[in-house]
């Protein structure tokens, strides 16, 4: 198998034919946008499942546009591993990387110079770029810098990224750097800006807010350099990977719904047993009785008697005198026996 590489590109103007297909050379002006691509072939005898990366490298060897593609090759079949919106903001030599894999195992690899800009190797002329050297993602236990991304990590991972804007110009110049992350559904997440005035040849930093990736798939990594309404620079990356679906939430319950479960264990108290608690306050007691530390007491002034109540303290007995002479009234009444 062996991987056929070949340029292909769209200019920003209108133009007869915005399609050129190539494996020489191409001169192009800087600031147009293209898209490149690497066609691998199966010349062999059976169907491979192949994984197509290709990238292109600006000038200073940095990678734009990075993109990997695993497909299934039937034999004399092929595929295209394709970069996508690139624009040429350096002047110089581009090439067009190309690697092609099979479980885990490289098989082919092209390298070539496919674009030229007028207008040498030094920094953009628009007074300000992106180091993309050093912009990077991370999870807080890992950093994944550009020519490595992407971040892989599992949903409910909590992510950031951080880039760094440079002043090319050779005055003070206010720079604003924003830096957001894109979900899967192109919805920007995150994003935050940074403005402050940079001296020549020094930079400013800009990072994210910090995301919870709930969405599996790729995550962009979104770089806009301003300086004072006007974009210098802007790059966007495939920079990070959900691997897992966010956990469905719990199925609703009818009735009452479980919000937290506790698991417990009964432990018998050490020592004696406290008495039960038979009351709160004075009102769930009897009469002249009182609530003192759980228990009702008689009040103040008042002492239990054999009835069980609470009676003033010194009181004669009338309840017993009463019912006693009740008790003899009805044994003389009661008639007697004749002898």
């Amino acid at each position: 198998m062996a991987i056929i590489a070949y340029l292909r590109f769209g200019l920003t103007e209108d133009v007869t034919a915005d399609k050129l297909y190539s494996y020489q050379p191409v001169e192009i002006p800087l600031g147009h946008v293209i898209n490149s691509a690497a066609r691998a072939r199966n010349e062999g005898d059976s169907s491979l499942s192949v994984t197509i990366m290709s990238e292109l490298l600006d000038p200073r060897g940095v990678s734009k546009g990075k993109q990997s593609r695993t497909v299934t090759l039937p034999p004399g079949t092929a595929a295209l591993g394709q970069t996508k919106n690139v624009t040429l903001d350096r002047g110089g030599d581009w090439l067009l990387h190309a690697t092609l894999h099979s479980g885990g195992s490289l098989l082919d690899e092209w390298t070539s110079i496919v674009i030229t800009v007028p207008g040498g190797n030094g920094p953009p002329v628009d007074g300000g770029h992106i180091w993309v050297e050093k912009s990077y993602v991370s999870d807080y236990s890992e950093i994944v810098y550009q020519p490595d991304f992407p971040l892989e990590g599992p949903s409910g991972t909590e992510v950031y990224g951080k880039a760094m804007g440079f002043n090319d110009s050779s005055s003070s110049k206010s720079l604003k750097i924003t830096c957001e992350l894109i979900d899967p559904d192109g919805i920007a997440r995150g994003a935050r800006s940074f403005t402050g005035s940079i001296p020549p040849s020094a930079y400013r930093s800009g990072v994210t807010y910090d995301v919870v990736l709930d969405k599996k798939g790729d995550w962009k990594f979104h770089v806009l350099l301003e300086s004072e309404g006007e974009k210098l620079d802007e790059e966007e990356w495939y920079a990070i990977y959900c691997t897992t679906d966010p956990e469905p939430p719990p199925e609703p319950t009818e009735g009452w719904e479980v919000v937290k479960t506790i698991d417990f264990t009964l432990k018998p108290p050490e020592g004696p047993v406290p008495p039960p608690i038979t009351c709160l306050v004075d009102a769930d007691c009897g009469e002249n009785e009182v609530c003192e530390e759980g228990k009702c007491v008689c009040a103040e002034g008042y002492e239990r008697n054999e009835e069980g109540k609470c009676v003033k303290k010194g009181a004669f007995p009338w309840g017993w005198l009463i019912a006693a002479a009740a008790i003899i009234g009805a044994a003389a009444l009661w008639p007697k026996k004749d002898k």
